[in-house]
């Protein structure tokens, strides 16, 4: 699905570059050619970082967003599913990756915190119409190349890792809706992670407001919201192996489509997944799940059932 290679100097103690350049769907797109296109070749991200000490650093250039779980930790071995939540595809639309600036750092040993200004994500289209549809957040994305005289927005972020084992924490998105709009997009979300022997329960909740829609379109999304639960526990945990085989169930419920200006709305899709993870080493990863969605995001009312093989590694 994805190969992506990272790139990174050190220049000094202080100052670290770090890239990955995505190579998405086997590659860049040939249009001439139905069978190959999809594909793409982009920057994932590339920023420098200058590192002062624990409590105040400073980031600039394009990098993550630092919304939610998955987003800053998308390497497949660190969720279990073969694909990512969709809530992570959906609401808050890894990878997500803007240009601007950020500091962060830890406020005592346990807390640390992120702030950033960065481009904002622009849900309007040339032609100041709504983005409809389901992907109306995920195609607002600048990303690397794609947005020209943005419009900029705040995020903060804040976790906690003073329970062993326990990682928690909240973010929050603020800015324009568009180049030139009266709306606004917040998006929120809480997120936490915690692991104790061979048990592991992660999950994420997160809404998304886009006030004064109806100045974009009668049609346009004014609510969004959605999260999931995933519960796992590794069967070799208590047999001294070196290996990991967790076995895990997640559910899902995601509304891309809560709320339209109108007042009309779209039923969330709720989805059950089961699966099993191999890892014969802790870089490398074999999945395999069976997800079953009572919906499309189309609102038809179709049932999707699914069943994915995967490879995953990290290096």
């Amino acid at each position: 699905y994805r190969f992506v290679p990272y790139i990174g100097y050190k220049f000094s103690d202080n100052v670290v570059l770090n890239t990955e350049i995505e190579f998405e769907h086997g590659g860049s797109d040939d249009s001439s050619d139905p069978e190959l296109s999809g594909g793409y070749v982009k920057v994932e991200f590339m920023y420098l970082d200058f590192l002062i000490n624990e409590n105040l650093n400073a980031r600039v250039g394009n990098f993550l967003v630092p919304m939610g779980l998955i987003n800053e930790r998308h390497e497949p071995t660190l969720f279990t599913t073969v694909q990512r939540p969709q809530t992570s595809r959906y609401l808050l639309p890894s990878t997500w990756h803007e240009s601007g600036g950020m500091v962060f750092g830890n406020i005592g040993d346990d807390i640390s915190y992120k702030f950033a200004v960065v481009t904002a994500i622009d849900t309007l289209d040339p032609a100041d119409k709504a983005k409809d549809g389901s992907k109306w957040l995920r195609n607002g994305r600048g990303g690397s190349f794609k947005q020209k005289n943005p419009e900029f927005a705040g995020v903060a972020r804040v976790d906690y890792t003073g329970v062993k084992g326990l990682f928690i924490g909240a973010s929050a998105y603020y800015g324009s809706s568009g180049i030139g709009a009266e709306s606004k997009t917040v998006m929120a979300d809480v997120h936490g992670d915690y692991k104790i022997a061979g048990f592991r329960a992660y999950g994420v909740y997160t809404q998304t407001k886009r006030s004064k829609a109806a100045t974009i379109s009668s049609t346009a999304v004014s609510d969004a919201k959605g999260g999931f639960l995933n519960l796992s526990y590794d069967l070799l945990s208590t047999m001294g192996s070196t290996y990991s085989l967790p076995v895990f169930a997640q559910y899902e419920s995601v509304n891309p489509q809560a709320k339209f200006a109108d007042g009309t709305s779209f039923d969330s899709v709720n989805t059950t997944s089961i699966g099993i993870n191999f890892f014969p080493q802790e870089q490398v990863v074999l999945k395999a799940d069976y997800a079953m969605a009572d919906n499309d995001y189309s609102n038809t009312g179709k049932e999707l059932n699914t069943f994915s093989l995967s490879m995953g590694f990290i290096f």
